[in-house]
């Protein structure tokens, strides 16, 4: 199965995330991104030696909990980001009026274009509930911040993200992220 879509970047939406939320992106986070980046500054970062250590000890499961924690950090900016952004439309198109028999077609517009922001700001605030919920779980649970719900891997394998939006061949990292996969499922491997 292919999802075609930005994978995000925690160097990138850090600065937005640690504005919002008064937290820093944990280092783990960006040495997981520096293993996963295409980009040339991250390049610069990682040394291939780097590298080839993190391919012998990364675990698919914890890109998937880098992916789960980029996705949280992501909702949690667009959250906040789209409540101010929908407070300052609301006051605007409140205060529209027209000249004339058109006032009650731009009420009905102003209605509906309200009503859809609020549509997607509920699905917005459902992600970031999910998100905060799981928080709120994990820290009841133990000190150990497994992603929930937990998910069981023999049944629903994993994701491999790959950057590339296109069915052409996988580059040096999707190669790569592909060999962390086959190793760990021991793939090729014969049991004697």
């Amino acid at each position: 199965m292919q999802v075609w879509g930005a994978q995000g970047n925690p160097r990138a939406e850090g600065a937005d995330f640690a504005f919002l939320t008064g937290q820093d992106i944990p280092p783990s986070l960006l040495e997981i991104d520096q293993f996963l980046s295409k980009d040339e500054v991250s390049a610069h970062y990682t040394s291939p030696a780097r590298v080839a250590e993190l391919l012998k000890t990364l675990h698919p499961d914890t890109l998937a909990q880098f992916h789960r924690q980029l996705a949280r950090m992501r909702v949690t900016v667009v959250s906040r980001e789209f409540r101010r952004r929908q407070s300052l439309l609301q006051g605007a198109l409140r205060n529209l009026s027209v000249q004339g028999d058109q006032q009650e077609l731009l009420d009905r517009l102003v209605r509906t274009v309200l009503l859809h922001l609020d549509e997607i700001g509920n699905f917005v605030a459902l992600l970031a509930g999910f998100f905060k919920s799981v928080d709120l779980a994990s820290t009841l649970d133990n000190s150990v911040q497994e992603p929930r719900p937990v998910i069981d891997r023999s049944m629903a394998g994993y994701a491999m993200h790959v950057d590339c939006g296109h069915n052409g061949p996988l580059d040096e990292v999707d190669l790569r992220q592909l060999e962390l996969h086959l190793r760990v499922a021991n793939f090729g491997r014969l049991e004697v």
